[in-house]
């Protein structure tokens, strides 16, 4: 799967505010990175292709760098979001794309 057709797949993301579930964010990848201020590029290294991932929270920016040698990108997208998720430190249930994933949970 390209990453243009990747960007396009639907997802969901809860948490949980004072033990409340609340729907955080619906809609595509494309649509959260860009309400995120997430910014996408493309990098090699050594003939192996990957992403980069500019990820602004608070005051600083986390530079998350995925090289999948031709593997799955939605997995790297996953992992963005993952890292953002988990940066924050609330509960979270994230739903992606054939896969759910639950984090900040003790």
């Amino acid at each position: 799967m390209e990453l243009k057709e990747s960007l396009g797949k639907t997802i969901r993301i809860y948490w949980w505010n004072f033990g409340k579930k609340t729907l955080d964010f619906e809609g595509t990848y494309n649509d959260f990175f860009k309400d995120k201020n997430i910014k996408i590029s493309k990098i090699s290294k050594d003939d192996v292709k990957g992403l980069r991932f500019k990820i602004p929270v608070g005051c600083a920016i986390i530079d998350l760098k995925v090289f999948s040698g031709g593997g799955w990108i939605i997995q790297d997208l996953d992992s963005a979001i993952k890292l953002f998720s988990t940066y924050l430190g609330d509960k979270t249930l994230f739903h992606g794309y054939n896969t759910t994933y639950k984090l900040n949970w003790n």
